[in-house]
């Protein structure tokens, strides 16, 4: 498996340094994104950071 193939489809010792390369470099970005928003005590979040509320029909 060559260099390139791994940003593709990460293998091999190669494919796990450039994840956690990655991974330390997003870091500092995802910290701080989750300091942009609120999620509620009753609420979720999905991917896309999508805060839901759960539905309370009580």
């Amino acid at each position: 498996m060559s260099f390139t193939d791994n940003f593709g489809n990460p293998q091999g010792l190669l494919g796990r340094i450039m994840l956690v390369t990655m991974e330390r470099e997003h870091l500092p970005m995802a910290k701080w994104a989750f300091t942009q928003f609120e999620v509620p005590q009753s609420g979720k979040i999905k991917e896309g950071f999508s805060v839901l509320k759960e539905k309370n029909n009580g």
